[in-house]
C-alpha cells in the first residue's frame, strides 16, 4: 500500500517521529485512523 501526504502533514509526522511520539510512519497512520474511527463510531 502507497499513501500520498499533503506536505504540511509529512513534515509535522517527521518532527513527531524524531521526537519518538511515532515509531514510525505507519504506526502514525495507524493511530490517526483509530482515533478517527473512535470519534465515528461515537456518533
Amino acid at each position: 500500500m502507497q499513501i500520498t501526504l499533503e506536505d504540511e502533514l509529512y513534515q509535522w509526522v517527521t518532527k513527531e517521529i524524531k521526537a519518538l511520539r511515532f515509531g514510525s510512519y505507519s504506526h502514525a497512520i495507524n493511530y490517526a485512523l483509530k482515533q478517527l474511527k473512535n470519534e465515528s463510531e461515537k456518533s
